[in-house]
């Protein structure tokens, strides 16, 4: 994955609109340098980049603590009264040596109350409606947003964030890497099935206990019929509570590719659609191509042949019209004779006339009618066919790719497990928002409502009453599906154990070489492993003891961290861009070296590094000057009171 550019509009501290070109123009120069003093937007350069690819998904909007809608809200640049923000992408994906160009938009505007974002998604220049549908499965599926979190990151606060997670997003990363998490929701699975299938007696208490809960809401819902005004609050602050939850419901449904899961039927029958329209378009091609087809072939020479035909009629014409000048000009003669002047000036001005038509000997010396015919055969016929032949081409090609992209989601690794418990829970949850919402409507009719809540709670009772006698019968299909799930789960941890036991050493050596690489060989650290059982990441000494944070300076702390996001990236066996804030803020001079000589241009094909005067300057960015591809300053513009993008790095920059 390589980003073309990023583009902004009133987005933070930009007004107006903003493209930065992030492309790559040499292989060995990867590094693209945005210098700026703190507060001119570097940070919201790197955060537009995560709204444009994962919107509500982004980790900078999770961290931020913000509604989706306050935190659009706070992005958009009021300067010019327009009250209009996007941000837009541009990134090429490379498979099997075929480069796909893909451009997403997020535009939204305050002009409503309520902020409606809207996505646009580009292939290939092309707006494709199925992408913009399925986008969030989409870009979880190319990059996803766990792993952005490794690849985008700001220097100056890795450290903290490790610390403030105490390396539980480490352990959360290699089981991602290695499947683990996968692993894991296979056997929450199937213990689940076990749990539904269980009969013991405590199953039957528990369903006797649950009866009772219902008798004794049949009861309370009786009283509460005498209790309009508190109900209304109560429904009130339940409605909000479930809208938040079916919004975060939505979020993971999204990401599970749950839409596509709901979806899968149609998506289906429109490709078997489409498959049936370019099976017709190729019949309909193959019996073009047994009539006239053929003859398009000789279009070229027919062209060559129409269009001398065409100059000998001209010709013809203007030798008639010409003969019938030199009669006019005979009898002109014979009117002026004895007029010398007159005449001189005739001789004169036929001559002219007769310099202007050529001389020819015509080759095919077609009739009028045959002209016709031969007209009518290549302008009208043949031509329009050819035209209707590459229509018919462009409309099938246009078809294919449609169905590869509809194969493309039918392929995807889908949770469904997951996805239909998100549905139902979604269904669920919509259903009690109607709910409140019908309670606090009818806040006049309440005792009619509770009447009818009360009818449900009965109806439950009678179900679960139903469903207790059911199961005795289910009894000997239970024990054998128990019995099946349990030995399944047996056999998945043991799985995940022998998993572990052959990447985790892969992954130890190389997040090793990725820290020595930076740092050199002259380090306390002399190795640093990963413990199978618990996925600790421990750095070991050169006596092969455990060598605790504490004693390690925080410029290697930071540099240890970083060795881990740069190992990570390596063993996903993919490339993806390693977007850089302030990465040298918190280091002294010896590891600054290192960073800029030892990592920057190695971390990956693309590396977008942002910097202040204070960091990659001098002989920090003469070391690294070398790997760069394009270079750019923000400034701030008291005219216009936002930051400008000039190309060019602080001191090359003329303001």
């Amino acid at each position: 994955m390589l980003i073309k550019y990023i583009k902004v509009h009133n987005f933070g501290v930009y007004s107006g609109t903003h493209t930065v070109d992030l492309s790559i123009t040499d292989k060995e120069k990867p590094i693209i340098l945005i210098g700026g003093l703190n507060g001119r937007g570097k940070t919201t350069l790197l955060e537009a980049i995560t709204l444009a690819l994962y919107g509500n998904n982004s980790f900078n909007f999770i961290e931020s603590g913000l509604s989706y809608q306050n935190y659009l809200s706070k992005y958009v640049n009021k300067n010019d009264g327009s009250l209009e923000a996007f941000v837009e992408i541009s990134f090429d994906i490379s498979q099997n040596d075929i480069s796909t160009n893909y451009i997403i938009r997020r535009q939204w505007n305050l002009k409503t109350k309520n902020i409606n974002e809207k996505i646009i998604i580009f292939k290939n220049g092309i707006s494709n409606p199925s992408l913009t549908k399925y986008w969030r499965t989409f870009v979880e599926d190319i990059m996803p947003s766990s792993v952005a979190r490794f690849s985008i990151f700001d220097g100056e606060k890795i450290t903290q964030y490790f610390s403030d997670n105490s390396d539980e997003q480490v352990k959360l990363a290699i089981k991602t890497f290695l499947g683990l998490d996968v692993i894991d929701r296979i056997i929450d699975d199937l213990k689940r099935i076990v749990k539904q299938h269980h009969i013991k007696d405590k199953k039957y208490f528990e369903e006797s206990q649950e009866m009772v809960n219902l008798k004794e809401k049949i009861d309370i819902i009786n009283n509460e019929i005498q209790s309009n005004t508190q109900e209304i609050a109560h429904l009130t602050s339940l409605m909000t509570q479930n809208k938040e939850k079916l919004r975060k419901a939505e979020e993971s449904f999204y990401k599970s590719g749950g839409v596509i899961t709901d979806e899968r039927n149609q998506i289906a029958y429109k490709r078997e659609n489409l498959i049936k329209e370019k099976n017709e378009l190729f019949e309909q091609l193959l019996e073009i191509a047994a009539g006239e087809l053929p003859l398009v072939l000789t279009l070229p020479l027919l062209r060559e042949i129409y269009t001398s035909v065409k100059k000998e009629n001209e010709n013809r014409i203007n030798a008639i019209a010409m003969q019938k000048i030199i009669d006019l000009r005979d009898d002109l003669k014979r009117l002026f004779t004895g007029d010398k002047a007159v005449t001189e000036k005739l001789n004169n001005y036929f001559e002219s006339i007769s310099t202007q038509v050529e001389d020819f000997n015509p080759v095919f010396n077609l009739s009028s009618t045959a002209f016709e015919q031969l007209s009518y055969l290549y302008k009208e016929r043949l031509v329009n066919k050819a035209n209707s032949v590459k229509a018919m081409l462009e409309q099938y090609k246009k078809i294919e790719s449609e169905i590869s992209e509809l194969d493309l989601l039918l392929s995807m690794e889908m949770d469904t497990n997951t996805a239909d418990k998100l549905l139902e829970m979604i269904k669920t949850l919509t259903k009690d928002i109607t709910i409140c919402e019908e309670g606090i409507e009818k806040y006049n009719q309440e005792n009619e409502r509770l009447s009818k809540e009360l009818a449900i709670a009965e109806h439950e009772l009678l179900k679960l009453t139903e469903l207790a006698l059911g199961k005795i019968e289910e009894q000997d299909d239970a024990i054998r599906v128990v019995r099946y799930a349990n030995l399944s789960i047996d056999v998945m941890k043991e799985y995940r154990e022998r998993l572990k036991m052959l990447k985790i050493d892969t992954i130890s050596n190389t997040i090793t070489d990725c820290f020595h690489a930076i740092i050199g060989k002259n380090s306390l650290v002399e190795r640093i492993e990963i413990e199978p059982k618990t996925l600790n990441v421990i750095m070991i000494n050169n006596d092969n003891e455990v060598l605790l944070k504490s004693k390690v300076s925080a410029g290697e702390l930071q540099i240890y961290y970083i060795s881990i996001l740069w190992a990570l990236s390596i063993c996903a066996n993919k490339q993806f861009p390693v977007i850089i804030d302030t990465p040298l803020a918190r280091l002294d001079t010896k590891h600054r070296f290192k960073m800029i000589k030892n990592y920057l241009p190695m971390a990956s094909d693309q590396t977008i590094v942002f910097s202040t005067d204070s960091e990659i300057v001098n002989e920090y960015y003469y070391e690294i000057s070398k790997y760069v591809s394009q270079k750019y300053l923000l400034y701030f513009d008291e005219d216009t009171q936002s930051t400008k993008i000039e190309k060019g790095y602080f001191k090359e920059v003329n303001l």
